[in-house]
This record gives structure tokens, sequence and C-alpha cells, in this order.
């Protein structure tokens, strides 16, 4: 296989290849996801590969550009790196992008802008359902303007609120369901802020 002139190039996709002891685990849902962004918002971020069009960095959208049936993908070639450091590129890039957190804050006020100015569907952000319906309940303007997000694998409508504050098997405080309005939930639904369990009418009730 001929080496890549520039570091950056359209390259077809037989061209490059997955390394065979990657270590990260890929879900199916991560492809998934990364393939609605780049159907979203095109193929923003390159494949990195070594100089034997090896994958460095970008197995997902490797995937992904794969199951969206694309001939081509925007590929950085790094012929200089050698195999060992190249297996430690691999680890740091997946183990360093662990270390940050989300601002949920911040978080909510850009996903609510999206929402509200643009009409591409916001899972393609990549976002949960639970954690879309979480910050749309949070804004009563916009919830308004968009259909309800059901929880996956769940019966339930979305949620009354009533004023009252009471807490999560986490610890964390959310707003009291009504039990007067809420839909009876065959299963348990996800906190919002630490992602244990809980049944929302049971925690009505016994508040």
């Amino acid at each position: 296989m001929a080496k890549a002139q520039t570091p950056y190039r359209m390259t077809k996709i037989d061209e490059i290849r997955p390394y065979e002891r990657n270590p990260r685990i890929i879900p199916q849902a991560a492809v998934d996801a990364v393939a609605r962004s780049i159907q979203a918002f095109g193929f923003r971020q390159p494949i990195v590969v070594d100089g034997q069009g090896v994958i460095l960095a970008g197995h997902t959208r490797y995937k992904a550009a794969q199951q969206l049936g694309l001939a081509e993908v925007p590929v950085v070639w790094q012929t200089d790196i050698d195999e060992i450091h190249a297996k430690g590129y691999r680890i740091a890039d997946n183990k360093t992008a662990e270390i940050s957190a989300w601002d949920r804050d911040q978080l909510d006020k850009e996903v609510q802008e999206i929402a509200a100015q643009c009409d591409f569907d916001i899972k393609d952000l990549g976002l949960a359902d639970w954690e879309i319906q979480r910050i749309l309940d949070a804004s009563s303007d916009i919830t308004e303007k968009l259909e309800p997000v059901s929880f996956s694998g769940q019966d339930s409508q979305r949620l009354s609120i009533k004023p009252t504050d009471t807490s999560t098997p986490g610890g964390h405080v959310i707003k009291q369901p009504d039990t007067n309005t809420i839909a009876e939930t065959r299963s348990e639904i996800r906190c919002p802020f630490c992602g244990s369990m809980f049944n929302p009418l049971q925690l009505a009730k016994e508040n």
C-alpha cells in the first residue's frame, strides 16, 4: 500500500483498516450515534491512521462510515509514528477523553437553544432519551413546542411536576412527580444526575 504524500486527504475507506488489537470496546449504540451525527453535521473529524493505513484514532467513526456506506472518508496520515508510540497514542486518545465532565447548566442552555432554533432532531446530539427529557422539562417554553420524549423500553408519559422536592436513591434532589397525573410505569426510570434507577410513582407515594 502506498503511503500518503500529504498528512490529510480524502481516502477510500478500503485503504484503511482498524487495529486488530484495539483495546477499546465499541458498542453498536455508539456507532449508531456517530452515524447520526455524520448524517446531521457532516464528517467533521477525520480518522487518524499510521503510514500503513491502520487506525490510530477514529475506530467508531470508521464503523459509522461503513454503516452509512461511505466510499471515502477524511483521513490524517501519520507516517512518522512508530509501532510502540502508535500503541500508546491509541490508549491515550481514549483515556484522556474520559477525564472531562459536563457543565450541566451550560449543556442545558445549549441544548435548549438548539431545540428552539434548529430543525434537526436533537437526538442527533447523541443524548440519551432520559437526558433529553430532563433538559426539555427544565424549559417549559421549549417543551410546549416539542413532542414528548419517551423513555426507552418503557410505557410512561411525560411526568407532571409538583413544586415539592424529593430525593432519588442516589441522593439527588428532583421535582416530585404528581400522583394525580403521572402515568403508571411498569418499570423504573433513570436519575438524570447520577444514573441510579428509581420508580417515580413509588417515590411520589412515599413522599
